[in-house]
């Protein structure tokens, strides 16, 4: 199997959350990456994002209201 991987920013951020989700349904990205041919997707992050576990402020994710804090906690989400 040949790696092709997409680079998938934003975590590693003050906002911690990758880039999109604001815009675009997940599935809809995860479908994009698909079919462009990737089978990996590498997320970067920065410590502080695995150190203080923050909460993702709802207006990175209005494309994704499942994953709002105000609407889901995340020890009871699924995808």
């Amino acid at each position: 199997m040949k790696l092709a991987s997409v680079n998938w920013f934003g975590a590693e951020s003050g906002e911690f959350v990758v880039g999109g989700l604001d815009r675009q349904p997940l599935d809809r990205i995860a479908q994009l990456i698909r079919n462009g041919g990737f089978n990996s997707v590498r997320l970067p992050w920065s410590n502080e994002l695995v150190e203080s576990n923050p909460v993702v402020a709802d207006t990175y994710l209005t494309a994704n209201p499942r994953c709002c804090a105000a609407s889901t906690p995340w020890t009871s989400w699924t995808p």
